[in-house]
């Protein structure tokens, strides 16, 4: 039995919570900043959870359609663009959420946080120079 959205997004989240909460403590912000930077966090999760579930529902229909005898591919395509505009409407609320978390921050706490972004970016290029050098 497949689970659905919300216990995915459960799961989801309660790694996302995990991290941040190891990040603040890496950080070493104050009890104050860390209860500011959740305020901005669940404020912000509030504001793209319907389109978090939306994108769900939306990828969730697309493996369904192009399962399907009869798919198209330009009816697949059509549908993973719409996806890609609902990811796309998020960018800006996550960039915000990133600036009020730095506002927040003292300059040293900034230079950590910078760091460890940093280091989030490498690791994506080393997933991404791997996938690229796969050969069959």
């Amino acid at each position: 039995m497949a689970i659905g959205y919300k216990e995915e997004n459960a799961v989801w989240l309660e790694q996302k919570k995990q991290e941040l909460e190891q990040l603040l403590n890496e950080i070493k912000v104050t009890p104050d900043q860390k209860s500011k930077v959740w305020s901005a966090v669940l404020d912000t999760q509030s504001q793209i959870s319907p389109s978090i579930e939306s994108l769900f529902n939306l990828a969730r229909e697309l493996i369904k359609y192009v399962a399907t005898p009869g798919a198209t591919e330009r009816e697949a395509i059509h549908r993973a663009k719409a996806m890609e505009a609902l990811r796309e409407e998020m960018i800006p609320i996550r960039i915000q959420l990133l600036f009020k978390i730095k506002q927040i921050l003292n300059p040293q706490q900034q230079e950590k946080l910078s760091q460890h972004i940093q280091n989030k970016i490498n690791e994506l290029e080393d997933k991404l120079s791997a996938l690229m050098h796969l050969t069959p």
